[in-house]
């Protein structure tokens, strides 16, 4: 409930109080505010673009550093938010390289959620990284991340690397996985 107040406040004053939370001992304050983050809009001026560079920065900086994974996983899923409200695609894709090799699968699952909201060069390899993970999870919703690219002004998922990885998904022992697979082949 809270969290819904403040994306529904949307002011300086949020972004400040969420930005102050992003630095609160307690994970679970973290995780919140980095939420809070990526869900915000800010206005298409020269302080709107500085402050929304200053939260893909913060928010870069969680999902890399922070000791906790539901913190990363937060941050990772903000910046996927962050990208599509025209956060620094450049900044965020080194941060989801990085997403790739956490340790937790939820990290991963969100580095791949997040990638749905990338547009620049390389970001096909942190999918096709994705593609191939351990966890059917993370297979499951980065498979689902290229579907989702259909109709898209860009077919920046459209290479042969992502190609082959998906049909290696078409005979996953995961029935969800297969079925993305087979939805983003076609």
């Amino acid at each position: 409930v809270a969290i819904e107040e403040l994306h529904s406040r949307n002011t300086r004053a949020t972004v400040r109080d969420a930005v102050k939370l992003c630095r609160n001992p307690e994970p679970m304050l973290r995780e919140s505010a980095a939420l809070v983050l990526g869900q915000l809009n800010f206005s298409d001026n020269d302080t709107g673009r500085e402050i929304n560079k200053k939260v893909v920065d913060l928010l870069c900086e969680l999902m890399i550093s922070d000791p906790k994974a539901m913190v990363r996983a937060a941050a990772a899923c903000a910046l996927g938010h962050r990208a599509l409200r025209g956060g620094d695609q450049a900044a965020i894709l080194k941060a989801l390289e990085r997403g790739t090799h956490d340790r937790s699968s939820a990290v991963r699952y969100y580095t791949a959620f997040a990638s749905g909201g990338i547009n620049v060069s390389g970001a096909e390899t942190v999918l096709e990284r994705l593609l191939r993970d351990k966890h059917k999870e993370v297979r499951d919703w980065a498979a689902a991340v290229v579907f989702m690219q259909e109709g898209e002004s860009h077919i920046l998922y459209d290479t042969r690397e992502i190609r082959d990885a998906l049909l290696e998904l078409t005979r996953d022992p995961e029935e969800e996985v297969r079925y993305e697979a087979f939805r983003s082949l076609g």
